[in-house]
């Protein structure tokens, strides 16, 4: 056997080997990047939204201790992101003398909790649970709490039509019952719809409108959002130094208040 021929075979075999894992591993690599890119995605929607979901509580706090002490232990278990948990404390409520408002609350509360959990199957189930026992009730706050919370999880999703709709729904009951946090909160979401639609001059309007209601009701983290939404509109149409002014006011807001990681999303869109 000619042992240089086979020498030089063998080393050219090895090489072509250590290409083809080098480029094996190279695509590998390149879809686990990928792919972690991608949940990243999906989850962001999710995350931004979590700031946006509403609470009602209808009077649970003051309900007979048999409803008031599950409740007071769940809202401890949320505050400490032991959302299962708070799940379990939030389901022992529902008991015979639970009222169809107090359960569209729970709901409402489980369904948050889901949200946040990022299991939106299960956050819209129970939002559309509140839906039905607020109707049940006549209890258009609860009502309005419920579609607006449906309408996220449509946003989430990108059926961005269909959360246009339930928006508008919560906002026209917030207005009739004359409920100004809520109408604000409506407001603002429709903006984002819009502002995700690339409707830029509607969406401007609308957060022109949110900035004028927060200011009413001195809501101050309100506000600093609307200012910051103001500014995303400018900075998407090029208006750079209108941006910067509007981040910048969002920023003292959010410094003023103490409200961190509404200080580091606007440092972020200043930079």
């Amino acid at each position: 056997m000619d042992w240089t021929v086979f020498g030089i075979v063998l080393g050219s075999i090895i090489g072509i080997l250590a290409l083809a894992a080098t480029i094996y591993f190279g695509v590998r690599t390149s879809r686990q990047k990928a792919v972690k890119q991608a949940v990243e995605e999906a989850i962001q929607p999710i995350k931004t939204e979590l700031e946006r979901i509403t609470e009602y509580l209808d009077g649970l706090p003051d309900a007979p201790p048999k409803i008031r002490d599950p409740f007071l232990e769940a809202q401890k278990l949320e505050k400490e992101h032991r959302y299962r948990e708070a799940i379990k404390h939030y389901e022992a409520c529902f008991q015979p003398e639970t009222t169809a408002g107090q359960r569209a609350a729970l709901h409402i509360l489980i369904g948050n909790c889901f949200f946040r959990l990022s299991e939106l199957e299960e956050a819209e189930g129970h939002y559309r649970e509140a839906e039905a026992a607020a109707r049940e009730a006549g209890d258009k706050e609860g009502l309005a709490a419920a579609l607006g919370n449906i309408g996220l999880i449509y946003r989430t999703q990108g059926e961005l039509d269909k959360a246009l709709d339930y928006q508008q729904q919560a906002l026209k009951i917030n207005r009739d019952i004359g409920r100004k946090e809520g109408e604000a909160s409506a407001l603002g979401n429709i903006g984002l719809i819009y502002q995700t639609k690339g409707e830029l001059d509607k969406a401007l309007e609308i957060f022109e409108q949110v900035l004028k209601t927060e200011r009413q009701i001195g809501r101050r983290w309100g506000e600093a959002n609307a200012l910051g939404n103001i500014g995303l509109i400018y900075r998407r149409r090029g208006e750079l130094d209108k941006a910067l002014d509007y981040h910048q006011q969002a920023l003292k807001i959010n410094r003023d208040i103490g409200r961190r990681q509404g200080e580091a999303s606007q440092l972020g869109n200043i930079g």
